[in-house]
């Protein structure tokens, strides 16, 4: 079986609309149903949790061709179980 790469899924994205997050600002919160999902084509997004205690914890780094938020897009959830931060300017397509 042939794997895809991440610029390969970038393209089935490109005519989407484009939303660009500087470095630092949410994407999303924990618990907040997203407006759409989400493709990364550029930058890098924090995925991470945060515990009764205050402290974060990463739960990965998402990078271009990465599709976000995943528990919402297979609707495992009805909101998202992570926060999600642009961990660099990022620009992500928007997908409805």
């Amino acid at each position: 079986m042939r794997q895809i790469d991440g610029s390969q899924i970038i393209d089935c994205f490109k005519d989407f609309t484009v939303r660009n997050v500087k470095k630092g600002k949410l994407i999303f919160f924990q618990g907040e149903t997203p407006e759409s999902a989400y493709v990364i084509n550029s930058g890098l997004v924090r995925i991470y949790d945060i515990n009764t205690g205050g402290e974060e914890k990463v739960i990965t780094i998402l990078d271009r061709g990465s599709l976000l938020p995943i528990e919402w897009i297979f609707k495992h959830s009805s909101t998202s179980l992570y926060y999600a931060e642009a961990f660099s300017d990022v620009e992500l397509f928007a997908v409805p």
